[in-house]
């Protein structure tokens, strides 16, 4: 990769940093772990870690807040604990979970459902890190393409150079068309190490369901949005000799996993950065 894009991928990383370290170093903050989450319908309850960093032995108390999507409380979901709405640390304590009930609704085709969860206040004097609203996102399981749904972790590699490249990648339903797929930060480079991802509004792509449902297709030379002078992004099939234009097929792999097929390219305008994967990219389930 080159220099000039690696030193502007870990500016934009350090930038968005989720608990925000390196700024609050020597602060007393509290923060979640990440900034959002995603699970099935059939969960239960959902477990949301908060931590306390640099507790200095103080006794810390945080109040806890949601607020409603397309998922209502006291009908999707419930707040648990703490069912006052406040989290009391003890002295030098570090970490809580709230916890979430969640209800399923098994045969009905829902869609999926989210809603937020914030921090909304803590003791006078502590500050909250960057990371202090949560989105969550709660997975219908009667989708018709319920097996392609979820987080994953995607493992290509390079067929430039024979790097091996690890990441996460979302696939959600489209809710006004259950033959079509979300699929967000598809492409590694620009997650990983550009810093472009869905949530800035990069690195998301429309999938096609075929084969009766058991593979989704990215068409040929999809782009990916939003397409500016900055950094527009597109993404493409290739065949067997290299020939780009050509269709993205995923399928399920019969184990539970993802697959693409075929061979594709990411090219980003950023520096005009090109990345070719060799075919047999495989999405594990997380």
């Amino acid at each position: 990769m080159k220099k000039i894009l690696f030193i502007a991928a870990m500016i934009m990383m350090l930038a968005s940093s989720c608990g925000r370290k390196v700024e609050f170093e020597h602060m007393t903050f509290a923060t979640f772990d990440a900034s959002s989450y995603s699970f099935d319908e059939d969960v239960q309850e959902f477990r949301i870690p908060v931590k306390i960093v640099n507790p200095n032995g103080m006794e810390i108390s945080l109040s806890v807040a949601t607020n409603d999507g397309k998922a209502e409380e006291g009908v999707d979901y419930e707040i648990i604990y703490p069912v006052s709405g406040v989290l009391a640390f003890a002295s030098g304590e570090t970490e809580q979970d709230i916890v979430i009930g969640i209800t399923e609704f098994p045969g009905k085709l829902t869609g999926s459902k989210d809603f937020t969860v914030e921090i909304s206040s803590v003791t006078e004097g502590i500050s909250v890190g960057g990371c202090n609203t949560v989105k969550m996102k709660i997975m219908d399981l009667d989708h018709p393409l319920k097996a392609f749904i979820g987080k994953w972790t995607a493992q290509a590699g390079s067929a430039i150079d024979g790097s091996s490249y690890t990441w996460d990648v979302f696939i959600e339903g489209d809710e006004s068309d259950y033959t079509t797929l979300v699929i967000s930060d598809l492409c590694p480079v620009s997650a990983k190490f550009l810093g472009l991802t869905s949530e800035m509004g990069y690195n998301i792509v429309e999938a096609k369901a075929v084969d009766g449902n058991q593979k989704i297709k990215v068409a040929g030379n999809s782009y990916i949005g939003p397409y500016d002078d900055t950094a527009s992004m597109s993404v493409y099939g290739m065949d067997a000799t290299g020939q780009y234009l050509d269709d993205l097929y995923i399928s399920l792999d019969g184990k539970g996993g993802l697959v693409i097929e075929n061979g594709w390219l990411e090219w980003v305008s950023l520096g005009g950065y090109m990345e070719m994967f060799a075919p047999g990219t495989v999405f594990v389930k997380k």
